[in-house]
């Protein structure tokens, strides 16, 4: 008779056993899901970062590239990228647009143009950007040295 009733006891897993494990399981699956999301959200602010880097390091070659008397390193005067312009087109300045994984993001992108000396001008760069309603934004300075 013992036997029988070991036999019996072990059978399997209870119904409420089954319960317990498949909860366990969904709240396991929900924190992984969260965790997913979030690292998505975080590599799209990355990389819409990175392209407002690469973006200022063009403008700044494009600006340390331009003559002295150019209009764009005009002392005294904040410049802005004007989409579709022609002429800051064929200066080579970086376009305002870009597609980051079928995402288009608009970047907006300035310089201010300060002498510091007869020789010496300061461009700040500033790119900004908004991403879920936030606004970001990224500056370099670079110093253009007159042309002896």
């Amino acid at each position: 008779m013992t036997v029988r009733k070991r036999v019996r006891n072990s059978k399997g897993f209870s119904l409420i056993e089954m319960m317990v494990a498949i909860v366990f399981i969904m709240i396991s699956m929900l924190a992984l899901l969260t965790a997913s999301l979030t690292t998505m959200q975080t590599n799209m602010k990355n990389e819409l970062r990175n392209i407002a880097i690469t973006i200022s390091n063009q403008t700044a070659e494009v600006l340390l590239a331009l003559p002295e008397d150019d209009t764009e390193v005009t002392d005294g005067s904040v410049h802005s990228r004007i989409a579709g312009d022609t002429t800051q087109d064929a200066k080579g300045f970086p376009f305002k647009k870009h597609s980051v994984r079928s995402y288009q993001q608009e970047y907006d992108i300035q310089w201010d143009v300060v002498s510091k000396t007869d020789k010496i001008k300061q461009v700040t760069i500033t790119v900004t950007y908004t991403f879920k309603n936030k606004n970001y934004s990224t500056s370099s300075v670079i110093y253009k040295n007159k042309a002896v």
